[in-house]
């Protein structure tokens, strides 16, 4: 699987609410700097991920034309 397709999976089990496999693309010592207040690790950034999902059941990150 090549470093594009591992993104667009990622995305597609987000857009698929499966959290679960959400975390299991990324590592343990996950982090996220820059759109919150304070950097989110693994956990963190899926609650975030869920909440929203939940906020706009309809949200989409339309990912596509990814390049590597």
């Amino acid at each position: 699987m090549s470093k594009v397709d591992i993104v667009q999976a990622f995305s597609d089990v987000l857009e698929a609410k499966d959290f679960n496999k959400a975390a299991s693309y990324l590592a343990d010592d996950f982090v996220v700097v820059g759109p919150a207040p304070q950097p989110l690790g693994k956990q963190e950034f899926l609650a975030v991920q869920k909440a929203c999902e939940e906020a706009f059941p309809d949200w989409s990150f339309n990912s596509h034309d990814e390049v590597e």
